[in-house]
């Protein structure tokens, strides 16, 4: 008797819990996946092309349209954050990104021209910024698989 009892409460047990998941981080998105690495190359290829040029020629105002571009598809990734369920993390890191892009582009506006060091550090620090953005959202898609 206590056999049968156990054996069907382990059945019932089995069946409740195969029926019943609680989902905590968000579905993944091939599309915002593409935009981030897309975003990202855009970012680096705006520092890569003010070190190209001598230093008298990294004017803000020469680079304004990439800059203006990179924060309009940064904004973008930042908007389908806000508008997916159970994305709050992914919210807060994309804010972080736009902060400090913002940051950095008020202060090439401020000093006119950059050096190639700050360049440089700038590369390094707002990598460090794209880089978790892109692994979170790889790592949703290795968790639907």
């Amino acid at each position: 008797m206590k056999t049968k009892i156990l054996a069907l409460t382990s059945c019932l047990f089995i069946l409740l819990n195969s029926c019943v998941s609680v989902k905590l981080v968000p579905d993944y998105s091939e599309a915002i996946e593409t935009q981030i690495i897309e975003t990202q190359k855009q970012n680096e290829k705006l520092y890569l092309e003010l070190l190209e040029q001598p230093e008298n020629k990294r004017t803000y105002t020469s680079f304004s349209k990439e800059y203006l571009e990179v924060e309009s598809n940064i904004n973008s990734i930042l908007f389908q954050y806000q508008t997916r369920e159970k994305n709050e993390d992914f919210v807060k890191m994309a804010k972080l990104l736009k902060d400090n892009f913002n940051q950095y582009k008020k202060e090439h506006k401020d000093k006119k021209t950059l050096s190639d060091s700050e360049i440089s550090l700038y590369i390094a620090y707002i990598n460090g910024f794209w880089q978790p953005l892109l692994t979170a959202e790889k790592a949703l898609k290795n968790i639907k698989n």
